[in-house]
């Protein structure tokens, strides 16, 4: 018989973040035990006290992480948190015993496991599992700056963060008209090439552009720009 693939669900967040870094844990844990699904947890400020709860009343790992890039502490001041959005790109060498991981943000919860499940199943593929930010509902789907002549200006937020970061115009129009994918709920297979090519790209975006937006404006260029 097959062995279950080990997944691991992980968030991240500091002590401010966590009555719903707790909420979460319990939706995870009210779902699936600790022997099936695994709990992992970025440190990203929270209290000893808080850590130490998660870890036993949830099952829950507590990952100590640096910034994993280079990054001038007068670009961050003490907003020690953000090193969870930098750090998360080394998740498949962080969690070695994982074959698939779930990041879940801290401010969401797990309401149907099956939606897990289906994320694990196309993960297994080698595929990266993520949502578009646009969908069949948007009324909007690319912010434009009307002008004279029937000309507008670009204000989608790839584009927008791609000149932020210092990207050249032509590689900025390659996510210019793009929809922006939502990491705040991704899965990726611990094998997958993606973590690889996701940390080259937060490397080149961090070296001009906003802490805060690089990791998912890097993600919209391996998808858009590098395929």
């Amino acid at each position: 018989r097959r062995a279950m693939p080990k997944v691991t669900i992980v968030t991240g967040g500091d002590a401010a973040y966590y009555p719903l870094l707790e909420e979460l844990a319990q939706s995870v844990r009210a779902l699936r035990p600790a022997d099936e699904m695994g709990l992992a947890v970025i440190d990203g400020g929270l209290e000893p006290a808080q850590a130490a709860h998660l870890a036993s009343h949830y099952g829950a790992q507590i990952l100590q992480v640096g910034w994993m890039f280079d990054i001038a502490p007068s670009r961050v001041k003490g907003r020690d948190h953000l090193k969870i959005l930098t750090a998360r790109s080394f998740l498949n060498e962080l969690l070695p015993d994982s074959d698939v991981i779930v990041w879940v943000d801290g401010d969401a919860w797990v309401q149907d496991m099956g939606v897990i499940d289906m994320m694990v199943a196309a993960a297994l593929k080698e595929r990266l599992v993520v949502v578009s930010q646009t969908s069949r509902y948007s009324e909007v789907v690319m912010t434009l700056q009307w002008a004279g002549f029937g000309y507008a200006k670009v204000k989608a937020q790839l584009y927008k963060n791609a000149r932020r970061a210092g990207l050249p115009e032509a590689e900025a129009r390659l996510v210019g008209d793009k929809p922006t994918f939502n990491a705040g709920v991704f899965a990726l297979a611990r094998t997958a090439p993606h973590w690889a090519a996701w940390r080259k790209r937060i490397a080149q975006v961090l070296v001009k552009g906003r802490v805060f937006t690089a990791d998912q404006l890097a993600m919209g260029l391996m998808i858009h720009a590098d395929g």
